[in-house]
């Protein structure tokens, strides 16, 4: 639950599993308040397969009181390391 207002939201994933060390191994969906954000996000692709960090960043409008964020497996389930959320001065 969070009060209204204006938030940076900061995905932090890294491939960590050897057996998903290629291309297109682990493609997921980026929803955040029911709207998608991103579609087939392939963390091998965007940081390697050495456990490098890779960090999706966005600025989310919240008018209710709930930031509710879900990752939409295409077929083996995203590998998430951290989340933060931040409120954003207007």
């Amino acid at each position: 639950e969070v009060e209204p207002g204006r938030y940076e939201v900061v995905l932090v994933f890294a491939e960590t599993n050897p057996s998903f060390f290629s291309k297109n191994k682990r493609p997921f969906d980026i929803v955040i308040n029911e709207e998608k954000l991103a579609e087939k996000i392939d963390v091998f692709s965007e940081a390697g397969g050495s456990m490098t960090p890779w960090r999706f960043r966005k600025v989310i409008d919240v008018s209710q009181r709930e930031l509710t964020v879900s990752l939409l497996a295409n077929r083996a389930g995203p590998a998430i390391k951290g989340i933060e959320v931040r409120s954003v001065a207007e």
